[in-house]
Protein backbone atom coordinates (compact mmCIF):
# COMPACT_ATOMS: atom_id res chain seq x y z
CA UNK A 1 0.00 0.00 0.00
CA UNK A 2 2.86 2.24 -0.09
CA UNK A 3 6.18 3.46 -1.11
CA UNK A 4 6.66 4.22 2.51
CA UNK A 5 5.10 2.29 5.14
CA UNK A 6 5.41 -1.34 4.41
CA UNK A 7 2.17 -3.16 5.03
CA UNK A 8 1.11 -1.65 8.10
CA UNK A 9 1.34 2.02 7.61
CA UNK A 10 -0.91 3.39 4.98
CA UNK A 11 -0.35 7.19 5.08
CA UNK A 12 -3.10 9.19 3.45
CA UNK A 13 -1.95 12.55 2.19
CA UNK A 14 -3.26 15.88 1.10
CA UNK A 15 -1.40 16.98 -2.00
CA UNK A 16 -1.65 20.17 -4.02
CA UNK A 17 -1.97 19.90 -7.77
CA UNK A 18 -0.02 22.27 -9.97
CA UNK A 19 -3.06 23.71 -11.68
CA UNK A 20 -5.26 26.52 -10.33
CA UNK A 21 -4.27 26.37 -6.67
CA UNK A 22 -4.38 30.12 -6.12
CA UNK A 23 -8.09 30.75 -6.67
CA UNK A 24 -10.64 32.40 -4.41
CA UNK A 25 -12.43 29.07 -4.48
CA UNK A 26 -10.23 26.05 -3.84
CA UNK A 27 -11.40 22.68 -5.12
CA UNK A 28 -10.43 19.66 -3.08
CA UNK A 29 -11.20 15.97 -2.86
CA UNK A 30 -11.94 14.24 0.42
CA UNK A 31 -12.46 10.61 1.39
CA UNK A 32 -16.03 9.55 2.08
CA UNK A 33 -15.34 8.64 5.71
CA UNK A 34 -13.51 11.94 6.29
CA UNK A 35 -16.07 14.16 4.60
CA UNK A 36 -17.47 15.65 7.80
CA UNK A 37 -13.97 16.52 9.01
CA UNK A 38 -13.15 18.13 5.66
CA UNK A 39 -16.34 20.18 5.77
CA UNK A 40 -15.53 21.50 9.23
CA UNK A 41 -12.00 22.37 8.17
CA UNK A 42 -13.32 24.12 5.06
CA UNK A 43 -15.68 26.20 7.18
CA UNK A 44 -12.81 27.20 9.43
CA UNK A 45 -10.64 28.06 6.44
CA UNK A 46 -13.37 30.29 5.03
CA UNK A 47 -13.84 32.05 8.32
CA UNK A 48 -10.11 32.68 8.63
CA UNK A 49 -9.28 33.61 5.02
CA UNK A 50 -12.55 34.44 3.30
CA UNK A 51 -11.87 31.84 0.62
CA UNK A 52 -14.38 29.17 -0.31
CA UNK A 53 -13.59 25.45 -0.47
CA UNK A 54 -15.45 23.23 -2.91
CA UNK A 55 -15.33 19.65 -1.64
CA UNK A 56 -15.80 16.62 -3.87
CA UNK A 57 -16.42 13.33 -2.12
CA UNK A 58 -14.19 10.52 -3.37
CA UNK A 59 -15.49 7.08 -4.40
CA UNK A 60 -15.95 4.57 -1.60
CA UNK A 61 -13.16 2.49 -3.14
CA UNK A 62 -10.22 4.88 -3.15
CA UNK A 63 -8.50 3.28 -6.12
CA UNK A 64 -11.44 4.36 -8.27
CA UNK A 65 -10.25 7.94 -7.81
CA UNK A 66 -7.00 7.34 -9.69
CA UNK A 67 -8.41 7.58 -13.25
CA UNK A 68 -10.53 10.57 -12.16
CA UNK A 69 -7.43 12.37 -10.93
CA UNK A 70 -5.45 11.48 -14.04
CA UNK A 71 -8.15 12.87 -16.31
CA UNK A 72 -8.52 16.09 -14.32
CA UNK A 73 -4.79 16.69 -14.15
CA UNK A 74 -4.27 15.95 -17.84
CA UNK A 75 -6.97 18.50 -18.65
CA UNK A 76 -5.49 21.02 -16.18
CA UNK A 77 -8.93 21.19 -14.63
CA UNK A 78 -9.84 23.82 -12.06
CA UNK A 79 -11.55 21.03 -10.08
CA UNK A 80 -8.26 19.55 -8.88
CA UNK A 81 -6.47 21.94 -6.53
CA UNK A 82 -6.05 19.73 -3.47
CA UNK A 83 -6.08 15.95 -3.77
CA UNK A 84 -6.63 13.30 -1.15
CA UNK A 85 -4.26 10.51 -2.17
CA UNK A 86 -2.81 7.26 -1.01
CA UNK A 87 0.93 7.46 -0.59
CA UNK A 88 1.66 4.92 -3.32
CA UNK A 89 -0.02 7.17 -5.90
CA UNK A 90 2.71 9.78 -5.65
CA UNK A 91 4.78 8.08 -8.32
CA UNK A 92 1.88 8.33 -10.76
CA UNK A 93 0.86 11.90 -9.97
CA UNK A 94 4.03 13.70 -8.91
CA UNK A 95 4.61 15.44 -12.25
CA UNK A 96 1.42 17.40 -11.70
CA UNK A 97 2.17 18.32 -8.08
CA UNK A 98 3.62 21.51 -6.67
CA UNK A 99 6.72 21.48 -4.52
CA UNK A 100 5.46 22.40 -1.04
CA UNK A 101 8.86 23.14 0.46
CA UNK A 102 8.77 26.87 -0.41
CA UNK A 103 5.19 27.09 0.85
CA UNK A 104 5.20 25.20 4.15
CA UNK A 105 7.47 26.28 7.04
CA UNK A 106 10.19 23.75 7.79
CA UNK A 107 9.18 23.62 11.45
CA UNK A 108 5.67 22.54 10.42
CA UNK A 109 7.04 19.80 8.19
CA UNK A 110 9.27 18.63 11.04
CA UNK A 111 6.23 17.94 13.23
CA UNK A 112 5.36 14.90 11.11
CA UNK A 113 6.92 11.44 11.28
CA UNK A 114 10.02 11.55 9.10
CA UNK A 115 8.99 8.39 7.27
CA UNK A 116 5.81 10.08 6.03
CA UNK A 117 7.76 13.09 4.80
CA UNK A 118 10.29 10.84 3.08
CA UNK A 119 7.43 9.03 1.36
CA UNK A 120 6.04 12.31 0.06
CA UNK A 121 9.42 13.49 -1.24
CA UNK A 122 10.29 12.69 -4.86
CA UNK A 123 13.66 11.47 -6.02
CA UNK A 124 14.55 14.97 -7.15
CA UNK A 125 13.89 16.30 -3.65
CA UNK A 126 10.45 17.91 -4.07
CA UNK A 127 7.96 17.63 -1.23
CA UNK A 128 4.70 17.06 -3.09
CA UNK A 129 2.33 16.12 -0.25
CA UNK A 130 1.80 16.39 3.50
CA UNK A 131 0.40 13.68 5.80
CA UNK A 132 -3.32 13.64 6.43
CA UNK A 133 -3.27 10.54 8.61
CA UNK A 134 -1.19 7.42 9.04
CA UNK A 135 -2.58 3.92 9.34
CA UNK A 136 -1.15 1.07 11.40
CA UNK A 137 -2.15 -2.56 11.19
CA UNK A 138 -3.94 -3.85 14.29
CA UNK A 139 -5.02 -7.29 15.42
CA UNK A 140 -8.51 -7.42 16.95
CA UNK A 141 -9.67 -10.40 19.00
CA UNK A 142 -12.65 -11.78 20.86
CA UNK A 143 -11.67 -11.26 24.48
CA UNK A 144 -14.54 -13.39 25.72
CA UNK A 145 -13.46 -16.44 23.75
CA UNK A 146 -9.81 -16.18 24.75
CA UNK A 147 -10.83 -15.92 28.41
CA UNK A 148 -13.29 -18.80 28.04
CA UNK A 149 -10.51 -21.13 26.90
CA UNK A 150 -7.76 -19.74 29.11
CA UNK A 151 -5.72 -18.26 26.27
CA UNK A 152 -3.57 -15.13 26.31
CA UNK A 153 -3.42 -12.75 23.34
CA UNK A 154 -0.87 -14.23 20.94
CA UNK A 155 2.55 -12.70 20.44
CA UNK A 156 3.52 -14.68 17.34
CA UNK A 157 1.80 -15.93 14.22
CA UNK A 158 2.26 -19.53 15.38
CA UNK A 159 0.53 -18.71 18.67
CA UNK A 160 -2.32 -17.05 16.79
CA UNK A 161 -2.68 -20.08 14.53
CA UNK A 162 -2.76 -22.47 17.46
CA UNK A 163 -5.22 -20.41 19.51
CA UNK A 164 -7.51 -19.74 16.55
CA UNK A 165 -7.61 -23.44 15.65
CA UNK A 166 -8.34 -24.57 19.20
CA UNK A 167 -11.16 -22.06 19.81
CA UNK A 168 -12.67 -22.62 16.37
CA UNK A 169 -12.80 -26.39 16.89
CA UNK A 170 -14.25 -26.19 20.40
CA UNK A 171 -16.86 -23.58 19.49
CA UNK A 172 -18.01 -25.54 16.47
CA UNK A 173 -18.28 -28.66 18.58
CA UNK A 174 -20.44 -26.63 20.99
CA UNK A 175 -22.86 -25.69 18.22
CA UNK A 176 -21.36 -22.59 16.59
CA UNK A 177 -20.66 -23.83 13.03
CA UNK A 178 -20.11 -20.37 11.55
CA UNK A 179 -17.12 -19.41 13.68
CA UNK A 180 -13.71 -19.01 12.03
CA UNK A 181 -10.39 -18.48 13.69
CA UNK A 182 -9.02 -15.56 11.68
CA UNK A 183 -10.22 -13.11 9.03
CA UNK A 184 -7.96 -10.81 7.04
CA UNK A 185 -7.63 -9.21 3.62
CA UNK A 186 -6.91 -11.92 1.04
CA UNK A 187 -8.26 -10.33 -2.13
CA UNK A 188 -5.73 -9.68 -4.89
CA UNK A 189 -5.19 -5.98 -4.20
CA UNK A 190 -2.88 -3.76 -2.17
CA UNK A 191 -4.57 -4.72 1.11
CA UNK A 192 -3.19 -8.23 0.70
CA UNK A 193 0.22 -6.76 -0.02
CA UNK A 194 0.01 -4.91 3.30
CA UNK A 195 -0.92 -8.09 5.14
CA UNK A 196 1.78 -10.10 3.40
CA UNK A 197 4.56 -7.67 4.21
CA UNK A 198 3.47 -7.77 7.85
CA UNK A 199 3.70 -11.55 7.84
CA UNK A 200 7.11 -11.54 6.17
CA UNK A 201 8.75 -8.67 8.05
CA UNK A 202 7.51 -9.76 11.49
CA UNK A 203 8.80 -13.27 10.80
CA UNK A 204 12.32 -12.08 10.10
CA UNK A 205 11.93 -12.35 6.34
CA UNK A 206 12.90 -8.77 5.55
CA UNK A 207 10.98 -6.03 3.76
CA UNK A 208 11.23 -7.35 0.18
CA UNK A 209 13.63 -4.52 -0.68
CA UNK A 210 15.96 -3.39 2.09
CA UNK A 211 17.06 0.22 2.75
CA UNK A 212 20.31 -0.44 0.89
CA UNK A 213 18.36 -1.53 -2.21
CA UNK A 214 19.01 -5.25 -1.82
CA UNK A 215 16.11 -7.51 -2.85
CA UNK A 216 15.65 -9.81 0.13
CA UNK A 217 12.34 -11.61 -0.44
CA UNK A 218 13.90 -14.89 -1.58
CA UNK A 219 14.75 -16.31 1.85
CA UNK A 220 13.53 -19.18 4.05
CA UNK A 221 11.84 -16.98 6.67
CA UNK A 222 9.77 -15.20 4.01
CA UNK A 223 8.82 -18.50 2.38
CA UNK A 224 7.78 -19.91 5.77
CA UNK A 225 5.63 -16.87 6.53
CA UNK A 226 3.77 -17.07 3.22
CA UNK A 227 3.35 -20.83 3.49
CA UNK A 228 1.83 -20.37 6.95
CA UNK A 229 -0.66 -17.86 5.56
CA UNK A 230 -1.51 -20.16 2.67
CA UNK A 231 -2.23 -22.93 5.17
CA UNK A 232 -4.69 -20.71 7.05
CA UNK A 233 -7.08 -20.84 4.10
CA UNK A 234 -9.79 -23.47 4.66
CA UNK A 235 -8.37 -24.25 8.13
CA UNK A 236 -8.73 -21.20 10.41
CA UNK A 237 -9.84 -18.85 7.60
CA UNK A 238 -12.70 -19.48 5.16
CA UNK A 239 -11.86 -20.08 1.52
CA UNK A 240 -13.77 -16.87 0.82
CA UNK A 241 -11.00 -14.91 2.56
CA UNK A 242 -9.27 -14.87 -0.84
CA UNK A 243 -11.95 -12.39 -1.90
CA UNK A 244 -12.04 -10.35 1.31
CA UNK A 245 -11.08 -6.69 1.53
CA UNK A 246 -11.23 -4.55 4.69
CA UNK A 247 -15.01 -4.28 4.79
CA UNK A 248 -15.93 -7.86 3.92
CA UNK A 249 -13.45 -9.26 6.44
CA UNK A 250 -14.69 -6.79 9.06
CA UNK A 251 -18.28 -7.88 8.48
CA UNK A 252 -17.47 -11.46 9.45
CA UNK A 253 -15.75 -10.33 12.64
CA UNK A 254 -18.49 -7.89 13.60
CA UNK A 255 -21.07 -10.62 13.12
CA UNK A 256 -19.26 -12.51 15.89
CA UNK A 257 -17.95 -15.14 13.47
CA UNK A 258 -14.19 -14.73 13.86
CA UNK A 259 -11.85 -15.03 16.83
CA UNK A 260 -9.11 -12.81 15.37
CA UNK A 261 -9.28 -10.07 12.79
CA UNK A 262 -6.53 -8.00 11.18
CA UNK A 263 -7.52 -4.51 10.00
CA UNK A 264 -6.81 -0.78 10.37
CA UNK A 265 -7.56 1.53 13.34
CA UNK A 266 -10.88 2.69 11.87
CA UNK A 267 -12.40 -0.63 12.93
CA UNK A 268 -12.01 0.45 16.57
CA UNK A 269 -14.83 2.90 16.07
CA UNK A 270 -17.09 0.07 14.97
CA UNK A 271 -16.25 -2.58 17.56
CA UNK A 272 -14.80 -0.86 20.65
CA UNK A 273 -16.85 -1.92 23.66
CA UNK A 274 -19.31 -3.73 21.46
CA UNK A 275 -21.24 -6.72 22.67
CA UNK A 276 -22.00 -9.20 19.94
CA UNK A 277 -24.99 -11.47 19.67
CA UNK A 278 -23.98 -15.08 19.27
CA UNK A 279 -26.06 -18.03 18.13
CA UNK A 280 -25.50 -21.28 19.92
CA UNK A 281 -27.60 -24.42 19.68
CA UNK A 282 -30.37 -22.65 17.80
CA UNK A 283 -30.92 -19.79 20.27
CA UNK A 284 -29.35 -16.43 20.95
CA UNK A 285 -27.02 -16.72 23.88
CA UNK A 286 -23.65 -15.50 25.03
CA UNK A 287 -20.54 -16.69 26.76
CA UNK A 288 -21.19 -18.34 30.12
CA UNK A 289 -24.92 -18.02 29.57
CA UNK A 290 -24.92 -14.20 29.38
CA UNK A 291 -26.77 -12.47 26.58
CA UNK A 292 -24.32 -10.73 24.25
CA UNK A 293 -20.57 -10.91 24.04
CA UNK A 294 -18.02 -9.11 26.22
CA UNK A 295 -15.89 -6.37 24.77
CA UNK A 296 -13.71 -6.83 21.76
CA UNK A 297 -10.08 -5.96 22.34
CA UNK A 298 -7.38 -4.92 19.91
CA UNK A 299 -3.74 -5.80 19.91
CA UNK A 300 -1.19 -3.55 18.13
CA UNK A 301 0.55 -6.57 16.68
CA UNK A 302 2.77 -7.43 14.93
CA UNK A 303 5.02 -4.42 15.39
CA UNK A 304 6.82 -3.94 12.10
CA UNK A 305 6.61 -0.17 12.14
CA UNK A 306 10.37 0.10 11.86
CA UNK A 307 10.24 -1.50 8.41
CA UNK A 308 9.13 1.56 6.52
CA UNK A 309 10.89 1.66 3.18
CA UNK A 310 9.62 -0.25 0.21
CA UNK A 311 10.12 0.80 -3.37
CA UNK A 312 8.40 0.44 -6.69
CA UNK A 313 10.25 -2.73 -7.63
CA UNK A 314 8.22 -4.52 -4.95
CA UNK A 315 5.28 -4.63 -7.31
CA UNK A 316 6.82 -7.73 -8.84
CA UNK A 317 5.95 -9.54 -5.60
CA UNK A 318 2.53 -11.16 -5.85
CA UNK A 319 1.17 -12.37 -2.49
CA UNK A 320 -2.04 -13.57 -4.14
CA UNK A 321 0.01 -15.94 -6.26
CA UNK A 322 1.82 -17.16 -3.16
CA UNK A 323 -1.46 -17.91 -1.37
CA UNK A 324 -2.98 -19.68 -4.34
CA UNK A 325 0.12 -21.78 -4.98
CA UNK A 326 1.02 -20.02 -8.24
CA UNK A 327 4.30 -18.66 -6.83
Amino acid sequence: MMMRSIALGAAMLFSTAATSAWADTVSMFCGASEYELCAKAAAGFKEKTGNEVKITKMPALLDDAIPIYQQLLAAQSADADVLFIDVIWIGMLQRNMLDLKPLVPAEEVAQHFQSTIDAATTQDGRLVALPWYMDTGLMYYRKDLLEKYGKQPPKTWDELTETAKLIQEKERAAGNPDLWGFTWQGKSYEGLTCDAIEWVASSGGGTIIEPDGKVSINNPAAAKALTRAKDWVKTISPEGVLGYDEETSRAVFEAGNAVFHRNWPYVSGHVAGRRFQGRRQGRHDGAAGRRGWPEVERLPWPDVSRHFEIHGQARAFDPAAALSGRA
